[in-house]
């Protein structure tokens, strides 16, 4: 397990728990059952792969049974008989079974308590919002981010109080 992905885990379980998985797949039909792939595994697993310099499916099935999503993991037989395979066919094939209404709903829920819960990190009620991949804060709401996401700032303004960087 790397260094950040306890830290990172526990943030994702917070904004991500459990009963959210089943109720978005309950929602859309979804019938991911309890399998070593779960839906709340899945996402995880994607999130650890993106996290850092773009991890292999092989680096995220490794992590998975070094226990790196212990507390995701259902009870399923090839758990408890301990047959999970190193390969990354079932993964893979998890991924693309993963609806997208079903993981942009799930993204939209985590981004949201993110904002929340970096909002409430930093003691302001201001609004948080992720661009491009960081997260920055709306001190200066008067500049226009064009179609491509790059921003442009009024004449004067010079400071865009961006808090984090990628």
């Amino acid at each position: 397990m790397t260094s950040e992905s306890p830290q990172l885990f526990r943030l994702f379980q917070k904004v991500a728990p459990a009963w959210f998985f089943r109720e978005v797949c309950q929602k859309h039909g979804c019938n991911f059952r309890d399998s070593i792939y779960s839906v709340g595994v899945v996402v995880w697993l994607m999130i650890w792969q993106r996290f850092k310099k773009d991890r292999s499916l092989s680096a995220a099935v490794q992590y998975l049974l070094q226990g790196g999503a212990k507390d995701l993991v259902s009870d399923c037989k090839r758990w408890t008989d301990d047959q999970v395979s190193a390969g990354t066919g079932s993964y893979s094939e998890a991924r693309r079974k993963l609806p997208k209404l079903v993981a942009g709903e799930m993204m939209e829920r985590m981004v949201d308590q993110l904002r929340a819960e970096y909002a409430r990190g930093m003691g302001r009620t201001e609004e948080a919002r992720v661009c491009s991949g960081r997260i920055e804060s709306a001190i200066a709401p008067t500049h226009v981010v064009t179609g491509t996401g790059r921003r442009v700032l009024p004449p004067g303004v010079t400071n865009m109080g961006r808090i984090i960087g990628r």
